[in-house]
């Protein structure tokens, strides 16, 4: 009986390591498959990022433009200005009346005030204006009128 008990023993002991192996190789697949879905999932995380992503840099780039365009249009108004403004100063004063052609009624209050002795810096803190505002139109008068 002992070699039969030993063949059940070792045939015991066989199957108890298939049956171990078994279970190591379902653990190893259930854990490759966790593993890839795991991957699957950050995959899949990281295109709708990147999706999100693409959408606001696409708002983010339209916004410049906007910006840009309008800057530009803002840009081309002043450039105009500009010229106007130059043509303005260029032309040749009216001989007849130099000071009241050239200049309007906000101006004649700093010619008043500076007959009346006040500086250029006194002048533009009564007005509340710029003093280069105050000594540019000073300075323009001073030309006209040689």
């Amino acid at each position: 009986m002992k070699g039969r008990e030993l063949v059940l023993a070792i045939f015991n002991i066989t199957i108890l390591v298939v049956i171990m192996i078994t279970i190591l190789f379902l653990i190893l697949k259930s854990f490759r498959e966790w593993k890839a879905s795991l991957e699957q999932g950050t995959y899949q995380r990281l295109m709708e990022n990147q999706n999100i992503l693409s959408r606001e840099l696409t708002e983010l780039k339209r916004t410049v433009d906007r910006q840009k365009t309008l800057a530009q249009q803002e840009f081309n108004q002043l450039r105009e200005e500009i010229k106007s403004l130059s043509v303005n100063i260029q032309a040749p004063p009216d001989l007849n009346n130099e000071q009241n052609s050239f200049l309007n009624n906000r101006h004649i209050e700093i010619f008043e005030l500076q007959n009346k002795g006040l500086s250029a810096e006194q002048i533009a803190a009564k007005l509340d204006r710029g003093l280069g505002e105050v000594e540019f139109i000073l300075q323009l008068a001073s030309k006209s009128s040689q």
